[in-house]
């Protein structure tokens, strides 16, 4: 999966990789997956209402649009284009993050057998836990919702995600089913590997990124930082104040002094 955000919106492209899968009832099925297949393709674009980071809960319209790019003949994928409309809230209490999601697939019927898949409600509850700076713990509850009480999958998964890195993330779960359906399996492990760069941050709102700041908590506009520059000054505007009101508490090294003779 990759992301990219534009202020409020964020657009992300998801193409699933099953590594095995095995399964009873189809003859496809009997032995399993011979090679690594696909899942379908989502693209899925997003817009924050609400940053849970500024209000009290955080407020988001999704619109995942799927493409049938899955291994068909392994049940791996759908045969038709689908768009889920979905609600996005999620909040934070503490150390404890709380989501949920609540959308309607649009898509086109298909009977397999005796169940037909097609519009569903689908939805997912999630929880998680900051235990260590570098620790998340997560638990979530997720399904779909069809018109046929066999074919309603449900599903949960439990695992951590562990940062070595701010900007990296590596996640390990594991779940069963909750409920029958399509595409429910007795047991699932997912394994996920993330890379988030890092914005470039202005920490005193001067304009200059803390990367090319000497001052990063001090502010200073620009013509400041070069006069400081082209005056050979050393300290930062704060430091200079107290440096002239006493002296004493910022010492100012030396420069050393090149003499050319002639």
């Amino acid at each position: 999966q990759a992301a990219v955000g534009f202020g409020p919106v964020d657009v992300a492209l998801d193409l699933p990789v099953h590594l095995a899968a095995v399964g009873d009832g189809f003859p496809t099925w009997n032995d399993g997956l011979e090679t690594t297949a696909l899942g379908d393709m989502r693209l899925i674009p997003k817009v924050r209402l609400m940053d849970a980071a500024e209000k009290p809960v955080g407020l988001a319209i999704v619109l995942p649009l799927s493409l049938p790019t899955g291994a068909q003949d392994r049940y791996l994928g759908l045969r038709t284009v689908s768009v889920t409309p979905t609600l996005a809230v999620d909040g934070r209490v503490g150390k404890f993050h709380l989501g949920t999601n609540l959308g309607w697939r649009l898509t086109g019927a298909e009977e397999v057998d005796d169940l037909t898949a097609g519009k569903s409600f689908q939805f997912r509850l999630a929880v998680g836990y900051a235990l260590h700076e570098k620790v998340d713990l997560a638990g979530e509850i997720f399904g779909d919702i069809h018109s046929q009480a066999r074919n309603n999958p449900v599903e949960w998964l439990a695992g951590a995600t562990v940062h070595p890195t701010p900007a990296m993330g590596i996640t390990l779960a594991a779940g069963t089913s909750l409920g029958p359906g399509m595409g429910s399996p007795q047991g699932r492990i997912v394994f996920g590997f993330g890379i988030t760069p890092q914005p470039s941050r202005d920490t005193d709102g001067d304009g200059i990124k803390d990367r090319q700041d000497e001052c990063p908590e001090d502010p200073e506009d620009v013509a400041s930082s070069r006069e400081r520059h082209a005056d050979r000054r050393e300290h930062c505007p704060a430091e200079r104040d107290t440096e002239e009101r006493h002296p004493q508490v910022v010492k100012r090294p030396k420069r050393p002094q090149v003499r050319s003779e002639r």
